[in-house]
C-alpha cells in the first residue's frame, strides 16, 4: 500500500550563512565569493531535499541579506554608512523606484537547475521596504513625497 502522508514543511525568508560564504563575502575576492555561494547554494538543496521540502530555496545566499534582490536591481536606492536596529545596512529612496530587469528570475532557474521540484524565490514586502527606506528629508530634493507612494511604486513593480 502507498504512503499518502505527505508533511508539508516549507519556511520564509533567509536560511543562516554558512560560515564560508560570510568568510568569503568579508574577504571581497568576486570569484571566491561566486563559488562560495555556488557551493552554499547546491548544499542548501541536497538539504532541504533530505527533509522532504516540498519546495526548495537558495536561502538567499546569493545576496547580502533578504532585501537585496529588490535594492540591488532596482534604482533609485542609495545605500548609507549606518546600520539599523537589526544590524541591516541602512538603504534610503532617492527616488521613485524603477526596475532594471526582472528580479527574480535567475535566481529561479538557477534553482530548477539543481532540482526537480518547484523553486521558491521570496521578496522583501513593498511595505516594508517602503517604511525602512522613507527618508521624508528627501521627499522635497526629488524623493518620494510619502512611504505611500513608495511603497505602492514598489507594489508595482
Amino acid at each position: 500500500m502507498a504512503d499518502t502522508f505527505n508533511y508539508r514543511i516549507d519556511h520564509q525568508g533567509s536560511l543562516v550563512r554558512p560560515a564560508e560564504l560570510l568568510a568569503a563575502r568579508a574577504a571581497g575576492d568576486p570569484e571566491a565569493l561566486n563559488a562560495a555561494e555556488a557551493r552554499a547554494v547546491e548544499e542548501a538543496v541536497v538539504l532541504q531535499r533530505r527533509l522532504r521540502s516540498t519546495v526548495v530555496t537558495d536561502g538567499d545566499f546569493p545576496r547580502e541579506d533578504f532585501r537585496s534582490a529588490v535594492l540591488d536591481g532596482v534604482s533609485g536606492f542609495r545605500r548609507t554608512g549606518e546600520r539599523d536596529a537589526d544590524g541591516l545596512v541602512r538603504w534610503v529612496a532617492e527616488s521613485l523606484p524603477k526596475a532594471d530587469g526582472p528580479l527574480a528570475a535567475d535566481r529561479g532557474a538557477r534553482l530548477a537547475e539543481l532540482t526537480v521540484i518547484a523553486p521558491k524565490v521570496a521578496l522583501p514586502s513593498p511595505a516594508y521596504l517602503a517604511a525602512t527606506t522613507f527618508d521624508p528629508s528627501l521627499a522635497g530634493n526629488g524623493g518620494p513625497a510619502s512611504a505611500r507612494e513608495l511603497g505602492e511604486a514598489l507594489a508595482e513593480i
